[in-house]
């Protein structure tokens, strides 16, 4: 799903302005809104195929966090090592990756524990969640948001179906497409990929004058570049 600003924010605001001058990143920005959503189905596919201009491939992505769940069912694996097997999968096929500090994320009033791997202009990876719960709002952007459940229960409501409830759990996958939105309540911790034009969440610091967070964000964002 999405828990609403993945890489906090305004860090992702000055990386894009950072790379504006850019002809690559701009070229790859430009592409990258021309993403088409797809409809929100429990079955829709998870990656487009034929937008390999981006870094990450999200289905790649998902088949590695389901063979890391995979394994940690079979060993009954503590948190703190499953978060390091899982990054150490993702690195070997994303070597781009990096493994930064967790900040706190405030955003939409949804306050959780976040991990940047990956932040660019126009796609991210990060870790988030929470054991004693985050609830809010989405937000609208101008990206595609998919979503890997990999501990606890994340539940969601669409705004253009507010009476059905959407349960998932651990392995499952949710997709919020660009310029939708929802609430959604998350018990447990996510695996997100946002692709398109990540600088559209950028308002954090403003709205909650979470400098300190915010520059955390900031500079893990521009590290993953440099």
């Amino acid at each position: 799903m999405k828990f609403c600003m993945t890489i906090g924010s305004m860090a992702i605001w000055a990386t894009t302005h950072l790379l504006a001058a850019s002809p690559i990143e701009s070229r790859l920005h430009g592409e990258a809104t021309e993403i088409s959503p797809l409809l929100y189905r429990d079955d829709a596919p998870f990656f487009q195929a034929g937008h390999s201009r981006f870094k990450l491939d999200p289905d790649q992505i998902y088949a590695i966090a389901k063979a890391q769940l995979h394994a940690r069912s079979l060993s009954n694996q503590a948190r703190p090592e499953f978060f390091a097997d899982l990054f150490a999968r993702l690195k070997k096929e994303f070597p781009f990756l990096r493994e930064n500090p967790w900040t706190i994320n405030n955003y939409y009033g949804a306050t959780g524990h976040l991990k940047v791997l990956y932040a660019s202009a126009s796609e991210y990876l990060i870790i988030y969640g929470s054991d004693i719960g985050v609830r809010g709002q989405t937000g609208r952007y101008g990206m595609d948001i998919r979503t890997i459940v990999l501990e606890g229960e994340h539940r969601t409501q669409l705004e253009k179906d507010p009476l059905a409830l959407h349960i998932h759990h651990s392995g499952d996958r949710l997709f919020l497409p660009k310029g939708e939105q929802k609430i959604y309540a998350l018990d447990g911790w996510i695996l997100e990929c946002g692709q398109g034009r990540v600088w559209t969440t950028f308002p954090n610091v403003i709205w909650f004058n979470d400098w300190h967070n915010t520059w955390d964000q900031m500079k893990f964002a521009m590290q993953s570049m440099f």
